[in-house]
């Protein structure tokens, strides 16, 4: 008797068990936007119920904005989940100028936004990347307030990935796995990928393939500043002469840079390329030029050190002053130190 009803017992729970995992089955979301189980058809509905039950906004999937959406209320945590992707939708161009700014930009505190690919889409890749004609377009903007980035990426714009803060408002974005592949482009471009305008980017991790600047400047009655804290071992600060000969620095990493200056020096112009060359040559940058060699040659492969001893071998012609430990970098890189 006793035999027989642990078997029954047995019996009862696996029959539970696979109860259970059929009913996780039919609870997988579709595409879409969502409170709980329930499926919203944009970011504000989505939002006023997230607030009303205290519940994060899901992202499931593949999903297109066909205009700019928002997030206002402190305390959201938007996530990801089944390889969530925001993309603009084919309507995004007829979208008004205005709603052509951002597939989503934040103007609240204590926002999280983990596990999600911003995508800039087919709209993204129709601007010029060096031109400051048409209009302005960040994937992500976080305007003010302050923001968490917990694993999320971000591709497909000409113009910028990611902007934080306004001339006239502030923000302050920590980064924890921030991920962007831009388009290569000049160094004194107008539309840096990942822009600092005004407040505080802190990154801890991530993979930023593209060039992060600071902004800072007078929009009156404004004054804004912008600063980047980097925390990471895989991206680069390089310094270069700015406007009325103050110091501008680009962050990026060694792959990035090294691939821009030979797209420069292929697709570009030769005087493009030099300018990547300078940076690597001046004098100040020593110190984070002995650290992209060092990064190079302990997990570069053999197309990236071939690509940084051609940029090397630029730079030294550009100031034979440094040719003596620009010679050190490049035995190293060749192995024959």
């Amino acid at each position: 008797m006793k035999k027989k009803f642990l078997s029954g017992l047995l019996a009862g729970m696996m029959l539970m068990t696979s109860m259970s995992a059929l009913a996780l089955a039919d609870e997988t979301k579709e595409d879409g936007i969502y409170v709980g189980m329930t499926k919203y058809e944009t970011i504000a509905a989505a939002q006023s119920a997230a607030v009303n039950q205290n519940l994060p906004i899901t992202i499931s999937g593949t999903v297109e904005f066909g205009y700019r959406q928002g997030i206002s209320a402190d305390g959201i945590m938007l996530q990801g989940e089944n390889n969530a992707t925001i993309v603009t939708s084919d309507a995004f161009a007829s979208a008004s100028e205005t709603s052509r700014k951002a597939i989503l930009s934040t103007e609240a505190s204590n926002v999280t936004i983990k596990d999600i690919t911003f995508d800039g889409g087919t709209y993204g890749s129709t601007l010029v990347p060096d031109s400051s004609a048409g209009t302005e377009f960040n994937v992500l903007r976080i305007n003010s307030g302050s923001a968490a980035l917990e694993n999320v990426t971000i591709k497909n714009s000409n113009r910028t990935l990611l902007s934080v803060g306004t001339s006239s408002t502030e923000a302050t974005v920590t980064a924890n796995g921030l991920y962007c592949d831009a388009v290569y482009k000049t160094m004194d471009t107008p539309y840096a990928d990942v822009n600092v305008v005004n407040g505080t980017l802190t990154l801890n991790s991530g993979q930023v393939n593209g060039l992060i600047c600071t902004d800072a400047g007078l929009d009156f009655p404004y004054f804004y500043s912008g600063s980047f804290v980097n925390t990471t071992s895989n991206h680069f600060k390089l310094g270069v002469a700015g406007i009325l000969g103050l110091t501008q620095y680009i962050t990026s990493t060694a792959e990035h840079l090294i691939e821009s200056y030979i797209n420069a020096k292929d697709a570009i112009s030769q005087t493009e390329a030099e300018k990547y060359a300078d940076a690597i040559a001046d004098t100040d940058n020593q110190t984070e030029v002995e650290k992209m060699v060092t990064y190079v040659d302990e997990n570069g492969t053999d197309a990236l050190k071939n690509d940084f001893v051609e940029l090397l071998n630029d730079a030294k012609t550009l100031n034979p002053s440094a040719t003596g430990v620009i010679n050190e970098y490049i035995s190293t890189l060749e192995g024959t130190e």
